[in-house]
């Protein structure tokens, strides 16, 4: 399911949801006459599958090579936090190692 803003075709909104609010005659806020979804509490994802990232695993963000060794690679991915090319070739080949999936690795793949 995808949530479009009011008028998204439109070129200078684009897709990013944001809620109808224009008072007076607007049929997307009133959600008569509109083939629009709302976003409501009903939509929510479940308790299982939320705050993973759509491989399955919890994203886990790494600043150095020692925060590795506090990561399961069954459950967890690492994303690594804006660093310097250096420390980012070490924690890239250092959980090359321990087998776990870096999500943003860069040219160090």
């Amino acid at each position: 399911m995808k949530f479009l803003r009011v008028e998204h075709y439109r070129k200078k909104l684009g897709e990013k949801w944001r809620r109808p609010k224009a008072w007076h005659h607007n049929k997307a806020r009133k959600r008569v006459g509109t083939k629009l979804w709302l976003v409501r509490i009903g939509y929510r994802s479940p308790k299982s599958e939320r705050y993973r990232h759509p491989s399955g695993l919890y994203e886990v963000i790494v600043h150095n090579v020692n925060e590795l060794k506090n990561v399961n690679p069954k459950t967890h991915c690492v994303r690594i936090a804006k660093i310097g090319k250096k420390k980012k070739k070490l924690i890239v080949g250092e959980a090359k190692k321990l087998g776990i999936k870096v999500l943003n690795p860069g040219e160090f793949k």
